[in-house]
């Protein structure tokens, strides 16, 4: 009889031990899903920031490439501005060359 109020006693034992062991694993379990929780609301914030920065980012790419479409349409008007400056400068030499070549021409007719 003893020894099957021992038996007993020690079933009783393992089962406090076995139920103090699954509270415990329950609040590991709860405190885990804590985690899981937080960690899914910063990945969110997370992404909302990835996309914020994203779309910064193409603004100002946008920007960027308008910046750079004006800088190329100065950049040919600049050009373009230049070779009119050089045709102009080759007209004048031309003229001036023309302007010497009849006054050789004067004086060549003088002289006969």
């Amino acid at each position: 009889m003893e020894s099957i109020i021992r038996q007993a006693y020690n079933q009783q034992l393992k089962l406090r031990e076995t139920v103090l062991d699954t509270n415990l694993n329950l609040d590991k379990i709860q405190q885990n899903k804590i985690k899981i929780a937080d960690l899914m609301h910063k990945n969110v914030l997370l992404l909302a920031e990835k996309q914020l920065l994203q779309m910064k980012l193409d603004q100002y790419d946008g920007n960027f490439n308008d910046c750079n479409s004006q800088l190329k349409k100065e950049l040919q008007h600049r050009v373009e501005l230049l070779d009119l400056l050089k045709r102009e400068k080759e007209l004048l030499l031309k003229e001036e060359s023309a302007d010497e070549e009849q006054e050789l021409l004067n004086l060549v007719e003088e002289v006969m």
